[in-house]
């Protein structure tokens, strides 16, 4: 994951390497973070692999062969120190296939890559496992792999045009729901058309 700074005099993006530094931090939360020595920090002229089984006795300083130091884009890293405001939302996805659909655990799958997957309980399995579905999230306890949450409403099939629509629609916050009254009475009355004077 990548943090981008607020602090004055320091504008840059800072690496977490891993689930231990990112700290159960979640995409979009606020957080304090503390930037590793320069010795710590990644060189790289392409992409830098995210792996949490990172060999911490790996050499962050090794060049590719054919690169000069300054050559090669050096990115800090560090890792979250502190949640200052979490920003939380319900999230559509889907529930982690299983075989077992009488347990209530279940593992819920993110349509957004950035979000990790979110443990619930469900009695409703065996109807949701091949459905899209909004989960909220409830807390994130220092002993889970996962943040915890809860199962919020069913949107539909996967595959169905209407539901990957509303998926497509809540996952950017595009308001999508009927107008209410009071702006339809807004409205000309049918039939309606443009009168002359607009058209000239």
């Amino acid at each position: 994951a990548v943090v981008s700074t607020q602090s004055t005099g320091y504008d840059k993006q800072v690496l977490l390497r891993g689930l231990k530094n990112l700290n159960r931090a979640v995409h979009e939360d606020v957080v304090a973070i503390e930037v590793f020595p320069k010795s710590q920090w990644v060189g790289s002229s392409g992409t830098v692999q995210l792996d949490e089984k990172i060999d911490e006795e790996e050499d962050l300083n090794t060049m590719p062969d054919g690169h000069s130091e300054s050559s090669i884009y050096v990115r800090p890293t560090g890792r979250v120190i502190g949640i200052i405001k979490r920003n939380w939302r319900n999230y559509c996805g889907v529930l982690l296939p299983t075989d077992n659909t009488e347990k209530t655990r279940h593992i819920f799958i993110p349509s957004e890559k950035r979000i990790p997957r979110i443990r619930i309980e469900t009695r409703q399995a065996d109807v949701l496992m091949s459905h899209r579905i909004i989960v909220s999230v409830d807390c994130w306890p220092r002993s889970s792999r996962y943040p915890l949450g809860h199962f919020i409403r069913d949107i539909g099939p996967m595959g169905d045009r209407e539901t990957e629509e509303e998926v497509l629609l809540l996952e950017h916050d595009i308001p999508h729901l009927p107008f209410c009254i009071s702006v339809l009475d807004g409205l000309p009355k049918l039939p309606w058309a443009i009168a002359d004077y607009e058209m000239h």
